[in-house]
């Protein structure tokens, strides 16, 4: 899906698609290997709906940094989550404007499934954060129906996944 039409979406995004399930997102935040302080990129970061919940993973000390190619949508999430802590940048996954080894942690939300080079994406990622320090994403796919073993309830359907950056 290209820019333009997450742009077009912005306005009614949270109200018609983003997930509205904070048992969902709770738990999405919760199977997160995230310290307190640790430094977050939330690549795909659309309306900044997991934001509060990586925010508090991240703590006082924490940093978060919301990437999104979308401007509009990156608006919006600035527009609901005002914190100092908070780096909103646009820019597209393929080529990251961030020093390398600079996160602690990468959050790719429903993010994967529309990056056009999934490898090249996962490149930038492995680029961007520090060497032997947890990767956590979480990428539910779409019509999930099981639970993750790393995290979830029944009820909520979550898919987490933890790797390491070598």
């Amino acid at each position: 899906m290209t820019k333009a039409y997450f742009n077009g979406q912005a306005d009614i995004w949270d109200e018609k698609i983003a997930e509205k399930d904070g048992c969902k997102l709770e738990s999405i935040s919760a199977c997160l290997t995230i310290e307190p302080g640790a430094t977050i990129l939330d690549v795909g970061t659309g309306t900044g709906v997991l934001l509060p919940y990586l925010l508090a993973k991240a703590g006082a000390e924490g940093k978060l940094i919301a990437l999104d190619h979308a401007d509009k949508m990156l608006a919006k999430a600035k527009a609901k989550n005002r914190h100092v802590n908070i780096r909103y940048i646009c820019a597209d996954i393929m080529s990251v404007p961030l020093a390398d080894e600079i996160g602690d942690a990468v959050v790719c939300y429903s993010s994967l499934p529309h990056f056009p080079d999934k490898p090249q994406a996962l490149l930038e990622i492995k680029r961007v954060l520090k060497k032997a320090d947890n990767s956590s994403s979480a990428i539910p796919p779409a019509g999930n129906t099981s639970t993750g073993s790393t995290g979830g309830s029944p009820r909520c359907k979550t898919t987490c996944c933890r790797t390491r950056s070598k």
